[in-house]
């Protein structure tokens, strides 16, 4: 994907204004170029209900994960949690808190079967440890409740907006 903005030649004097014609050509190509190209146009209300939206279904979500997660971990449902997306915006994310469940990455991806080094001897290998399979419970949950959470902000954007 590709985007490209190009703006002419506008000349300024000291006081501000602008003499001179002043061309501007936008190309844009995908999505995420439509999406950067329109930003500047797209109204800041608009942008406000899509992200109370996207919250609302960020929680929904978080909620359906706790009581998948639940049976696995209590540490881990309790670790669930809701969080503001630095990209992408606006978008939230669902994960885990790291202190609370550090172990999260580990069950959700699985582990490879390795020997444990031993400090003294380095030479000298420890006890082995079984790997893990992967138990992608986050996608299970996604995809399980896709049609419910698109519907909620679909349900939620025309309640805000009134259309």
């Amino acid at each position: 994907m590709s985007y490209t903005y190009r703006q002419g030649s506008i000349a300024r004097p000291k006081g501000g204004r602008i003499k001179g014609s002043s061309t501007l050509g936008v190309e844009v190509t995908g999505v995420d170029g439509i999406l950067k190209a329109l930003r500047p146009w797209l109204e800041p209300e608009l942008t406000r209900e899509l992200d109370a939206a996207n919250k609302i279904a960020a929680k929904a979500l978080a909620k359906a994960l706790k009581a998948e997660v639940r049976p696995v971990s209590k540490r881990m449902a309790r670790a669930v949690r809701v969080k503001r997306a630095r990209t992408g915006k606006p978008g939230w994310i669902v994960g885990s808190k790291r202190k609370i469940a550090f172990f999260w990455p580990f069950v959700i991806g699985g582990t490879k079967a390795h020997s444990l080094t031993r400090r003294k001897n380095p030479r000298r290998t420890g006890p082995f440890v079984r790997g893990v399979s992967p138990n992608p419970m986050v996608e299970r949950v996604a995809k399980a409740n896709e049609r419910r959470i698109v519907a909620g902000i679909d349900a939620e954007m025309t309640k805000r907006t009134g259309s």
